[in-house]
């Protein structure tokens, strides 16, 4: 199975194109994604030389951010062209959930990884917040303003047999952040349980996406995350979370004084096309089958709701 992957949402555009498993061909670019309208032109060029044409492509994937709305969106609109006339499937993945799952994949290769087991301080730190449902609909009698949640009942469980969670935070503007948490974990796994050591996610291995309303399947919209502000970020993380940024060269100074050294990842973490291709190809059946732009600034996100 031929699979074309076009990612446009951050400053680092760029396609590749995977036969089954196997990323065969690859194009990054350090550009502004909305100001370069000849990509299509290179990347039907560069099909040509590879003696690939649209007709043979099975699917088409794009990256739906968040991340540069005009560069999401012409990637998306580009690849319905392609799809259409012989009937393919165009799905979106979350760039977001595609760089988390580059990280940790990438640190279970390494094994970086932090045992599966949270730790009892920070069970015992959950189980003291309240006696409220852990829901998004919830009023925790601890919270500072009614209808919210303490920053310790709005941390998820972290699944058993799961890697050290990685959050994802991105500038939203108007001093708001957009975040997202992630595990990789095993199915079936059973308390105690880790994840291996070497290659990249085994068969077996998904990534997870955590919400205030439990541990599932990224989403690939906006649904798997949170429009936040500094003060309130600590909470939506738990214990040792990792924390990335996309937009480190604008929120990473703030991130750092925020939160302790060793959770944050220093400098511009960006998610390539093979990274979204190989999330893809980890959990099919998770992507999102109508692509739409993830666009989480705030005027946009609370219209929404």
């Amino acid at each position: 199975m031929l699979t074309l992957v076009v990612e446009r949402s951050t400053r680092r555009p760029g396609w590749a194109l995977f036969r089954d498993a196997a990323c065969q061909l690859e194009a990054i670019s350090d550009e502004e994604p909305s100001r370069t309208p000849d990509w299509l032109a290179r990347l039907g060029a560069a099909l040509d030389a590879a003696g690939v044409s649209l007709a043979e492509i099975d699917r088409f994937a794009a990256g739906v951010g968040p991340g540069s709305f005009s560069g999401i969106r012409a990637a998306v609109a580009s690849l319905q062209g392609m799809a259409l006339p012989g009937g393919k499937p165009l799905v979106g993945v979350s760039s977001a959930a595609a760089l988390a799952f580059a990280l940790l994949t990438e640190r279970a290769a390494r094994g970086v990884a932090l045992p599966s087991r949270v730790d009892e301080a920070a069970r015992a730190l959950r189980a003291r917040a309240c006696t409220s449902p852990a829901t998004v609909t919830a009023t925790c009698p601890r919270a500072e303003r009614p209808g919210r949640l303490c920053d310790q009942h709005a941390i998820p469980p972290i699944p058993p047999g799961s890697h050290t969670p990685v959050a994802v935070v991105g500038d939203a503007r108007r001093e708001r952040l957009w975040c997202a948490v992630y595990v990789l974990r095993a199915d079936g796994a059973a308390a105690g349980e880790t994840a291996p050591d070497t290659g990249a996610a085994p068969p077996g291995w998904r990534l997870q996406s955590l919400t205030t309303t439990g541990v599932r399947p990224p989403a690939h919209n906006d649904a798997d995350f949170v429009l936040t502000t500094w003060a309130d970020l600590p909470g939506h993380l738990p214990p040792d979370t990792v924390v990335i940024s996309p937009d480190w060269d604008r929120i990473g100074e703030r991130l750092s004084s925020l939160l302790p050294a060793t959770q944050v990842v220093a400098g511009v973490r960006m998610p390539s096309a093979a990274d979204v291709g190989r999330l893809l190809l980890s959990d099919p059946e998770a992507a999102h089958t109508e692509p739409v732009p993830i666009y989480l600034h705030p005027a946009v996100a609370e219209a929404r709701a």
